[in-house]
């Protein structure tokens, strides 16, 4: 995954973005659930680290990867073919 920013493609940038925040955030130990120490909180981030984390952080990527494409076809469906109208 450390492959994202040398990306040529600006499309494919965009299309993984999202994807991979939401993959990498279930190991990001900033987040104040897994900073707390209760029994609770500590058996979480061990299951995490314990299992095959690589495997799981691929899994997540294919999953919101899919899930990103199913609604980016949804919203072109919703469209029509139309070109929305939007400023930023």
């Amino acid at each position: 995954m450390g492959c994202f920013h040398a990306l040529e493609q600006v499309t494919l940038k965009d299309l993984l973005a999202i994807p991979l925040l939401k993959a990498t955030k279930q190991y990001d130990n900033a987040q104040r659930q897994k900073l707390s120490r209760s029994p609770k909180a500590t058996a979480r981030v061990n299951t995490r680290m314990e299992g095959d984390y690589v495997a799981t952080s691929w899994a997540t990527l294919h999953e919101e990867s899919a899930n990103m494409l199913r609604k980016l076809y949804e919203y072109q469906q919703l469209l029509g073919g139309r070109t929305p109208s939007y400023r930023v």
